[in-house]
């Protein structure tokens, strides 16, 4: 029987009744490995911590944190960094780095610490230095993060609904005669869509089944011509997210004139902007402008029944102001602008 080798981590496991010469060394390389193995590993009841009532606290330049007994600390090493709360004294509060461990029931940590006999009930939490995840998809039930955290590459915040609800022509390119949309990918199935053209361009669409079961939207082609680009979107997750802090970067999209802010349904309140807004289509119930001035514009069609004016001046041209009047113009080259009251 040959030496054979663990699932895992590929340790040797020396032959039964041979490979004498070898035994001693490979039992050294085996538990060296693990060794490495285990300070790497995260057991969910170190991470958790305890609670307990027997924890003491002795002041001096590098403080110590005791147990009578139980040995609470025998998991914690050195330069671990561990959150301590409860305490009826402040300053063995908050998170402290252990220095060096002197038994499996205490700790000496970088803080000086005050003295307070056990008696207090006192939370002794294990805190996880920045660094990375690299397991796959992983669900978390609950998560707190404390700090300056960076989150790279793509990331999902809550569940997809699972099925389409618009689409936005990005492009509708050239070539096009009405037809059908190819909808495929996001983990969904089942949308399907018509699109119309004018002169080639594809400039509407229908969704004639919402589908289901997306996690994120699908691609959306067309065939026939040439260009197109279109965005699907799925519906909103019940999910919510809160944001406390206050955001501290710009907030771009990661493709023009693809994604929506609010929506019909979903409206935001009150939209402050200090400086400039570049709006390339405005649909407003009610448009009210205390002041300033509206600029650059060299054609301007509006429609409607009413249009009520109080106190405008209207264009000069060269010929002095006009101005809304019910009167007969003032005579003069000048002239107003006016309506006759029947």
């Amino acid at each position: 029987m040959a030496n054979t080798f663990t699932t895992n981590y590929n340790l040797v496991k020396s032959e039964i009744g041979g490979d004498n010469q070898n035994w001693g060394t490979n039992i050294h390389e085996t538990i060296t490995e693990v060794d490495a193995q285990l300070v790497n590993k995260l057991d969910h009841g170190i991470v958790k911590g305890f609670s307990s009532g027997a924890i003491s606290f002795t002041t001096g330049t590098n403080g110590t944190i005791a147990s009578t007994s139980g040995d609470l600390f025998e998991d914690f090493k050195a330069a671990d960094k561990v959150r301590i709360s409860g305490s009826s004294n402040a300053a063995n509060n908050g998170v402290h780095t252990i220095v060096s461990k002197s038994s499996a029931n205490a700790i000496v940590v970088s803080s000086a610490l005050a003295t307070v006999a056990a008696g207090d009930t006192i939370t002794v939490q294990l805190v996880l230095e920045a660094g990375y995840i690299d397991a796959g998809p992983t669900t978390v039930d609950s998560l707190t993060v404390e700090g300056d955290t960076t989150i790279q590459g793509n990331t999902t915040l809550g569940t997809a609904g699972g099925t389409v609800t618009s689409l936005t022509i990005i492009d509708g390119g050239t070539g096009y005669t009405a037809g059908s949309f190819t909808i495929s990918g996001g983990g969904g199935t089942g949308c399907t869509a018509t699109f119309t053209v004018s002169s080639g361009v594809i400039d509407g669409y229908t969704i004639t089944s919402a589908g289901s079961g997306y996690t994120s939207a699908p691609n959306v082609t067309a065939s026939g011509g040439s260009g197109a680009v279109v965005v699907a979107h799925i519906s909103a997750s019940s999910d919510t997210i809160q944001l406390t802090g206050r955001v501290k970067s710009d907030i771009i999209p990661n493709a023009d004139n693809a994604y929506d802010l609010g929506s019909a349904s979903n409206e935001w309140q009150d939209l402050w902007i200090d400086n400039t807004a570049y709006i390339d289509n405005l649909v407003a119930d009610t448009v009210t402008i205390s002041a300033g001035t509206i600029s650059g514009i060299t054609s301007l069609s509006v429609a409607g029944t009413t249009i009520s004016m109080t106190g405008y001046t209207i264009g000069t041209n060269g010929k002095g102001n006009r101005t809304v009047n019910t009167s007969s113009p003032s005579g003069g080259s000048d002239g107003d602008v006016w309506y006759q009251v029947t």
